[in-house]
């Protein structure tokens, strides 16, 4: 069994806003945690560099030194300079073995090791050069030096060689940062972009998702406010709050058209009621001014008079059934205009619960575009943080520039301290540069957000019209029920005029048997019977007056039902 996960607009919203929160931090951590790599990376390969350069230096001014100290014990043969010169050597020993060690390629190894060659080979030459002084003298030392002269340029220039693979290998590793650098940007950018489409396509999806929708039943609210309920479904499948307003519409729609239904067939049976009773209250009148030709003429002979009683009495009979059919017939015209009077209040209680539905709708549809406006707010204090970036980056700019004006001030001595202020300089401009981008988007986000907050507002205004139609709708049912209630109270006096039509004509039954039966009293009781007659056809005038007003009033109903297409 699959579970089914009901999800309101407002918690669709909530979800989206959460998800892009937790995908902008998440890209914000990565490219934290990038940065922070390549930073520390490029701290490693500016201290490797700088300790490299200055042990290479340490090397040189150690060779240096120990060529000095053979110098000064070639010409003064004094052993202070002699020892001087092997703690220099060890000195050096020393450099050389950890600049071995810190060698992180083959190629360095390889330039390492010509170095070192070229070290150990002028080393030796300054060793032969004390061996000399020793066996052959001062001057024939001089001249041996003088002889090897080409050899200390050479070790120079090997040296300066080492230096420039050095200066280059950390070039290869700065670009190497670069790239690193390239790559988080476009990484960044590009999940930034991804974000941002995956925003504006929900908000664009759920948008014309709801305005489509309500447009849907506004259309349907104004065909029933003109009369038309033959629209039968309207196209939703979604389990929130617009389902929710459109499974009551329709049902609320269901229950109109059967209301409808049930007043025309109600209608129908009144009007032919009334024409059924018009045309028997036409036939008593006539029969009543017949008993009363009849009774004028009784005083002719008592044949003539029995023969009219005969006839009288069958006419009343009829009359009488046809007035018990129209008090029957009445009752049942009351309870189906209960029926339809109940049946109309039900349905203006259905459109004001749908009139109630839709303002919970408009209230909702306001909170979204709350919640929109705060994040346009999030995305304005996001756009001053940026700002305060780029005012750090370009301070640091200025920094890294005094730095390295100072550097050149400084020399030889502070040339490794301008290149670090140079890339520093340079990490502050991508720094400002990647800052402005982020600027750009936040922008486009407020832009989209307001797009999204004018969207919403467009749909409040239509769930308000569809508000205002349901409002016409709910007007409609009220005076049909008012209509219902008259013809209910017409009806009951019919019923009652009907019952005291009934009692009269048993009345007029007695009162003719009286006749038939004592024929020879009919003279003296001929007033008697007119009087009676009279009674009658007042009585059928008024029947006849109030059927005639019944079948105005159902013709009226006709008329009003008339405008419902079923």
């Amino acid at each position: 069994m699959r579970l089914k996960i009901r999800l309101s607009i407002g918690a669709q919203i909530l979800a989206c806003s959460i998800a892009v929160a937790v995908a902008f931090t998440a890209v914000n951590a990565f490219a934290y945690y990038k940065v922070i790599q390549i930073e520390r990376s490029y701290e490693q390969l500016l201290s490797y560099s700088i300790s490299l350069i200055k042990d290479v230096k340490g090397v040189n001014i150690e060779l240096w030194n120990q060529s000095t100290q053979v110098r000064s014990y070639v010409m003064s043969a004094d052993k202070r300079n002699l020892q001087q010169y092997w703690d220099s050597q060890q000195r050096m020993q020393a450099l050389l073995a950890t600049l071995g060690t810190r060698m992180q390629s083959p190629e360095a190894e390889r330039e390492f090791s010509v170095w070192q060659l070229a070290i150990r080979d002028y080393v030796r030459i300054l060793d032969n050069g004390i061996s000399v002084r020793d066996k052959i003298g001062q001057e024939d030392t001089v001249k041996y030096f003088a002889t090897i002269a080409e050899r200390a340029e050479g070790i120079d220039a090997i040296t300066r060689m080492f230096l420039a693979f050095i200066d280059n290998e950390v070039a290869v590793k700065k670009e190497e940062n670069h790239a690193s650098v390239i790559i988080v940007e476009n990484t960044v950018m590009g999940l930034n972009a991804l974000i941002f489409l995956l925003v504006v396509g929900f908000s664009f999806w759920i948008s014309r998702r709801i305005a489509r929708s309500l447009a849907g039943v506004v259309i349907v609210a104004d065909r029933i406010a003109d009369g038309d309920l033959t629209y039968r479904s309207l196209n939703y499948k979604g389990d929130d709050e617009i389902g929710d307003l459109v499974k009551s519409f329709q049902t609320m729609t269901e229950h109109l058209r059967n209301l409808m239904s049930q007043v025309r067939r109600s209608v129908e049976q009144v009007a032919s009621s009334s024409q059924q009773l018009t045309a028997i209250a036409e036939q008593s009148a006539q029969a009543a001014s017949q008993v009363a030709g009849n009774v004028a003429q009784v005083a002719g002979g008592a044949a003539n008079q029995v023969s009219a009683a005969e006839r009288s009495v069958a006419i009343v009979g009829d009359m009488y059934k046809a007035i018990h059919h129209i008090a029957a017939t009445a009752g049942k015209v009351s309870i189906y205009s209960d029926d339809a009077a109940k049946a109309a209040v039900a349905g203006s209680e259905t459109v004001s619960q749908a009139t109630g539905q839709i303002r919970t709708i408009t209230e909702t549809v306001n909170k979204s575009a709350q919640a929109v406006q705060k994040l346009g707010a999030s995305s304005q204090q996001i756009g001053e943080i940026v700002d305060v970036i780029t005012g750090i980056a370009g301070q640091t700019n200025l920094l890294a520039l005094n730095a390295a004006i100072e550097a050149a001030r400084a020399g030889e001595a502070g040339r490794g301290f301008a290149v670090v202020a140079d890339e520093v300089r340079t990490l502050a401009e991508q720094s400002q540069e990647a800052a402005q981008k982020i600027a750009d988007i936040v922008r486009s986000i407020q832009t989209e957000t307001g797009v999204a907050v004018r969207v919403m507002n467009e749909g409040a205004a239509e769930v308000e019209q569809g508000t205002k139609s349901i409002t016409a709708t709910g007007d409609t049912f009220n005076h049909i029920v008012i209509l219902v209630q008259g013809l209910n109270r017409q009806i009951q006096e019919i019923s009652a005029a009907a019952q005291q039509l009934s009692a009269s004509s048993d009345e007029v039954v007695k009162s003719v048997n009286g006749v038939k039966s004592i024929a020879t009293d009919t003279a003296g009781n001929t007033q008697t019977i007119s009087a009676a007659a009279e009674e009658q056809s007042a009585s059928m005038e008024e029947i006849s007056s109030s059927s005639q007003a019944l079948s105005l009033m159902a013709a009226d109903l006709q008329t009003a039902i008339g405008k419902f297409k079923l």
